[in-house]
């Protein structure tokens, strides 16, 4: 089962032609069935079946003519959407992947709107849940989430106000200020700025002490300049030890 999935994977990364083949034949069916929650404990699927799943599923979305046919895709409990909505909090490997095809199918206006009319209400809880969960400490998967839910909302405040009722203005704010990387950062401000757009959700944030963390934002963070000091110490050393075999190598010469 590996092998195969890592033979699609590469297959569909080398030949874009075959993307259509893997709707038809049944490719993309299997890798949700991979991913569903429901199966996952009963089939002893492993960690690497479903990242090569996630990673095939996120080859396949990029191209907008095939993001309509997956959200008509079906696993044995439920949609395309609904299986990867459910993976987003369940998935201990893969999250990152699976959370970019979220991100990519609410990139698109039509795949936005499929969403919002076919699946609502959605579990609010259940994304932003990723977002401030502390044990959760694969960025980049918070990253596309965030962005998942900020292309979602679009000009939407009924839905800005549905994840301020959810509690969303604590969860993107717990992600800012436990964010390590300028990309969590950006992501987490970026979701805030678009959300507060809904006056509920402005008001949810000054509730939960948000002018700090924001503040702090607009100034480098203390722990980026010691992270660009300890990346300019090691660039030294190196260049330093590189001199230094150099010229011993000049010397043997």
């Amino acid at each position: 089962r590996t092998e195969a999935g890592f033979l699609l994977w590469y297959h569909a990364l080398n030949a874009k032609e075959t993307h259509g083949e893997m709707f038809e034949n049944g490719a993309v069916g299997s890798s949700i069935a991979v991913l569903d929650i429901e199966n996952l404990r009963a089939s002893g699927v492993s960690d690497t079946e479903r990242t090569i799943a996630a990673s095939l599923l996120r080859l396949l979305v990029e191209e907008e003519e095939y993001r309509d046919k997956f959200l008509s895709a079906k696993s044995t409990t439920g949609s395309g959407f609904e299986v990867l909505s459910d993976a987003l909090g369940n998935l201990a490997v893969g999250q990152e992947r699976v959370a970019g095809v979220l991100r990519v199918l609410a990139e698109s206006p039509r795949c936005r709107s499929r969403i919002i009319n076919n699946f609502s209400p959605l579990n609010w809880r259940h994304f932003l849940g990723v977002l401030e969960d502390p044990l959760n400490r694969n960025e980049a998967s918070k990253v596309q989430t965030a962005f998942f839910l900020r292309y979602l909302v679009m000009g939407r405040d009924d839905l800005k106000a549905e994840v301020a009722a959810a509690c969303g203005a604590r969860a993107l704010l717990q992600m800012l200020r436990a964010s390590k990387t300028e990309s969590a950062i950006n992501a987490a401000a970026g979701c805030l700025m678009r959300m507060a757009e809904e006056d509920s959700f402005l008001q949810s944030v000054a509730e939960q002490d948000g002018i700090k963390p924001l503040a702090d934002v607009i100034a480098p963070p203390p722990h980026f300049f010691v992270l660009t000091a300890i990346a300019e110490q090691k660039r030294r050393a190196e260049e330093e030890e590189n001199r230094r075999v150099g010229l011993e190598r000049r010397a043997e010469e």
